[in-house]
């Protein structure tokens, strides 16, 4: 099955009440203190507010990716306060730090909560080095200098430590999901993101049980997975247990499993997907799309590295991707979306013989509403299957389900569940009658509840499969829903968590990305964040 991407545990509150800039300490729940504040700050660091506090909880032996419940008490009523993870207390500045994040804006009593997703690694600024909190790091709110009058007076701000457990900062714990591809209903591949010297380094992780736990595998040469950098990497696409790839932009193919990847030499990647006994890429010739970018598409057999171009002239070059399910290949397009939006189109170039021979398919939402509508999503199952998802070109008007049983020979519509705060970016397909959609990837500031749906009627009626909490300010945005065999299908919302159905889409079981030891050590309070087993009905 196909899917498109759209391109990052809780115990009872503990209230750590911060200490003024005189030195006044602030008691930890154990009774023992905290360090008290120097007068003397450094420039650009502030000293701590006499009233305002944070809790956190859990706050000890904490491993990296763990949701963590921040409650702020005392702070000025009706202000943004911005929380983040600092080296240390010293070492907060105006805006706080360049950690791990969140934003949260003050009831009129001054107090708000939300959730934070602590990291092991953290850094005081962009400018500042890593540093690993292999004893402790800090939370620290900090309320937005806007709000402060004056402002010498200094934002109001509070602290609490946190600590991780012992070896809770290797590994696994400090990376954050990217892509993820499937070869069988218990094996998986993982790309994933985590800090390093070099701003980002690519990890790719291993699952044999069906995304229960995952193992880090060898370090990649992929040093960063950021689209823009030259050797970075943005997606993983896996054939079979042994042969996989790495790309956008750059391409990295392994033979071995993942245990040694080989860079291939060629033009920028955008998409690429693998089919029958083919690999299959969209290249583009230069950066600073939308192009022109004289997109084409390239084959090559699978582990090898004689690429050939077997489709040129694939438009201007903006958002193309791939969709392959078994011999049938279909390459998605939007032509040029600056030159007026109202009137592009998406275009699908079809093959039905694995990639010999292409023909041109016009956008299956054009015409068929009162609004211009385009198809934002397509996913594709065996038998010649598509579902794809028909957004308003212009405006926030309703989206709706666009079907074909024919390879796209004929399609039917049918309006997808609406409400205020959904909007679909996702969709997968395990056959014509089981279909998931689910809010993509967001931005901002906060938190959002991302939602999966579930039909298994072909889109008569849909049950919530899931929810999860996402925290907005997450350094890697995620989005990823998909089917890898008629039973298995998985949808990660954010960087640390995965749902997994292993019964058609039925039920969906909520696992953190993380190792054995991790998983071990991981707590969830079902009455805060979506956990165990969620039942489609």
């Amino acid at each position: 099955m196909s899917l498109r991407v759209v391109v990052s545990l809780l115990l009872a509150p503990v209230a750590i009440a911060a200490g003024v800039a005189t030195g006044l300490a602030a008691t930890n729940p154990a009774g023992s203190h905290e360090q008290p504040t120097s007068n003397s700050h450094p420039p650009g660091e502030v000293p701590v507010a006499s009233a305002a506090g944070v809790s956190v909880s859990p706050r000890t032996g904490l491993v990296g990716g763990e949701q963590l419940r921040v409650v702020l008490s005392e702070f000025p009523a009706h202000v943004g306060v911005q929380v983040s993870e600092c080296p240390s207390a010293h070492e907060i500045g105006r805006s706080g730090c360049a950690g791990p994040g969140t934003w949260l804006v003050t009831s009129a009593t001054g107090s708000a909560s939300g959730i934070f997703v602590a990291q092991p690694a953290t850094r005081a600024s962009e400018t500042r080095p890593l540093t690993v909190c292999t004893t402790r790091c800090v939370v620290a709110a900090v309320e937005s200098q806007k709000f402060v009058t004056p402002v010498s007076a200094g934002p109001a701000t509070a602290t609490a430590s946190v600590s991780f457990e012992p070896g809770g900062t290797g590994g696994l714990p400090d990376a954050s999901l990217v892509d993820l591809s499937w070869v069988s209903p218990e094996d998986g591949f993982a790309l994933a993101s985590r800090p390093c010297d070099k701003g980002s380094c690519a990890v790719v992780a291993r699952t044999t049980n069906a995304g229960t736990s995952w193992t880090a595998l060898p370090p990649t040469p992929a040093f960063c997975t950021d689209a823009t950098c030259p050797a970075g990497v943005s997606g993983i696409a896996f054939a079979s247990s042994m042969v996989g790839y790495l790309y956008g932009p750059a391409t990295f193919m392994t033979t071995d499993g993942g245990e040694r990847w080989q860079e291939l030499p060629g033009p920028r990647v955008e998409s690429l997907a693998v089919g029958v006994g083919k690999g299959f890429r969209i290249t583009y010739a230069h950066g600073g799309c939308p192009g022109p970018c004289n997109p084409v598409l390239q084959a090559a057999p699978l582990g090898s590295t004689a690429w050939h171009t077997v489709l040129s002239d694939l438009g201007y070059g903006a958002g193309d991707y791939l969709v392959v399910s078994g011999p049938d290949v279909y390459v998605v397009t939007h032509g040029n979306l600056a030159s007026g939006a109202g009137t592009q189109r998406s275009t699908i170039s079809r093959s039905i013989d694995g990639g010999a021979t292409f023909e041109t398919l016009a956008d299956p939402c054009a015409g068929r509403l009162p609004t211009p509508h385009v198809l934002s999503a397509l996913a594709a199952a065996p038998g010649g299957v598509l579902e794809g998802i028909c957004t308003q070109r212009a405006g926030t008007g309703g989206q709706y389900l666009v079907s074909s049983s024919d390879a796209g020979a004929t399609w039917q519509l049918q309006p997808l569940p609406s409400g205020a705060t959904r909007y679909f970016g996702e969709i997968a397909t395990a056959s014509a009658s089981t279909i998931a959609v689910a809010t993509g990837a967001a931005g901002g500031s906060g938190t959002a509840t991302a939602t999966l749906l579930v039909t298994t009627d072909g889109g008569k009626s849909w049950a919530t499969a899931a929810t999860n909490t996402v925290p907005l300010e997450e350094t890697v945005a995620v989005a990823q829903l998909g089917f890898g065999t008629p039973q298995l299908g998985w949808w990660a919302a954010d960087p640390h968590t995965v749902f997994i159905t292993t019964d058609g889409g039925t039920r969906w079981t909520r696992f953190p990305f993380a190792s054995p030891r991790q998983q071990r050590s991981a707590r969830v309070d079902p009455s805060e964040l979506p956990s165990g087993t969620y039942q489609a009905s």
